[in-house]
């Protein structure tokens, strides 16, 4: 039996390897930027609030906006208190901003007059934000 020269093409071309579909191209995570208000921001303070940390509710609602916090830190350098001085208008935002704060902000203490270790106090911006719609 002889075969066609158009069968035998047909047989090597579905037997070439076929390239695999392009992956889809991952989504832009969200943004989280940090502002010191009135005072220079620490360096690297802004990877303490990383795109990973947008609350899940806030990612869901598509909630984003800034957040001013005031912070005090004790004589160890940490945060002794967080207190949102603007709101967002997203409470998980708000919520999700001291948290972080409190948990992984970490200062050089402030020194006193006599050069002991005390506590000191600075506002920030957080401001969340979600990739741009393509």
């Amino acid at each position: 039996m002889m075969s066609s020269p158009g069968l035998a093409a047909t047989l090597l071309a579905l037997a070439q390897p076929v390239s695999p579909a392009a992956a889809p191209a991952a989504a832009p995570a969200p943004a989280v930027h940090v502002y010191g208000t009135g005072q220079p921001v620490p360096p690297g303070l802004g990877a303490f609030f990383r795109p990973e940390d947008y609350p899940a509710e806030a990612l869901r609602t598509g909630a984003q906006g800034q957040v001013r916090i005031h912070i005090v830190t004790g004589p160890d350098g940490g945060v002794a208190d967080c207190a949102v001085t603007r709101s967002s208008g997203n409470a998980a935002l708000d919520e999700a901003t001291c948290a972080i704060a409190r948990a992984r902000l970490r200062f050089v203490p402030a020194y006193d007059e006599l050069g002991l270790p005390a506590g000191a106090a600075q506002d920030l911006i957080v401001d969340w934000r979600l990739p741009a719609a393509a």
